[in-house]
């Protein structure tokens, strides 16, 4: 564990993977009581919330410099415009 992180970030994070699951859970039972883009986009905000918040704490990436951070956040844009792309040709 690093120096930098707290003591219970560990335990936090995962809380809050654990807390996010469960509502994606709950909205994937409850798929037909809302509208099903809605429920999508929620449920895909949902996991890569979880995939940044596993990303920054347990990679270390919060505890970088930022000349670092720019060659994961311009992938990362890249990766998610496709994804949005992808989404929005399904509905098509």
């Amino acid at each position: 564990m690093s120096e930098k992180m707290g003591r219970y970030t560990p335990f936090a994070v995962w809380a809050y993977v654990i807390i996010a699951t469960v509502i994606e859970s709950f909205l994937s039972i409850n798929y037909w009581h809302a509208d099903p883009m809605l429920i999508n986009s929620l449920i895909f905000a949902l996991a890569w919330s979880q995939v940044a918040s596993i990303a920054t704490f347990f990679m270390h990436l919060k505890y970088e410099p930022a000349s670092l951070r720019i060659f994961v956040i311009i992938p990362l844009t890249f990766i998610i415009s496709l994804i949005v792309g992808l989404i929005i040709s399904i509905g098509h």
